[in-house]
């Protein structure tokens, strides 16, 4: 009988009573889970699988046990890449093409419009699209802000015509070409007309060498 009330008093006393969040949020769904866990066999890789799947809009969690009964949370969000068009809405995709928000809101930038209309019911908030060129076109959207060119619009119009807009300039690519190769020879291109104080309308890597049409 000592024996039993022993080990009750040690799992009340070493169970899960304060859960602390911090970060970039201080709510997450999930934590209802945690409350009287029993904290020394708590697994935290198990803890953040099951809360990431429950809080799509989270990018990563950093977890640790504070002994005797608390458990602290550090949230980083996920970034928004770009708005992908929809019937009736928007999707709001992360720089992998997953799907961290749905939105009715008309975005200022980085609008995805699409050449085939996708039902807003098609896919759930958590899910990663499965339209390669959609995928490709936030790679590509990735890469050019890595050469500091603000993209507004990117306008897919068919596998082999993909366009991103700045204000004065448009770059198109291709789903049907390596990614990586149409990245590197628009840098290359972009460092030579630069050194040369050429300026540029429309850079186009969709064939094996780009074509580069030039401001008049």
């Amino acid at each position: 009988m000592n024996v039993a009330y022993g080990f009750y008093s040690l799992f009340n006393y070493l169970s899960v009573s304060t859960i602390e969040v911090s970060g970039e949020a201080t709510t997450i769904a999930g934590l209802s889970q945690l409350n009287n866990s029993f904290l020394p066999t708590l697994d935290i890789h198990d803890v953040t699988t099951m809360l990431l799947r429950a809080n799509p809009h989270i990018h990563s969690l950093t977890i640790s046990k504070t002994y005797p009964r608390t458990i602290t949370i550090f949230v980083q969000l996920e970034q928004p890449s770009a708005y992908l068009a929809v019937s009736q809405g928007y999707y709001v995709l992360n720089s992998k093409g997953k799907i961290i928000a749905k939105t009715l809101n008309t975005p200022g930038k980085h609008l995805i419009s699409y050449y085939e209309t996708i039902p807003y019911s098609a896919y759930r908030v958590g899910q990663t699209l499965s339209q390669q060129d959609i995928l490709d076109a936030i790679y590509f959207l990735e890469g050019m802000r890595a050469l500091r060119y603000t993209i507004n619009n990117i306008d897919i119009k068919g596998f082999n015509m993909i366009g991103l807009v700045s204000s004065d300039k448009t770059f198109l690519f291709s789903a049907e070409k390596e990614r990586d190769t149409q990245l590197f020879q628009l840098e290359e291109v972009v460092k030579e007309l630069k050194k040369e104080g050429i300026d540029f309308e429309t850079i186009d890597l969709r064939f094996n060498k780009p074509v580069v049409k030039f401001s008049k």
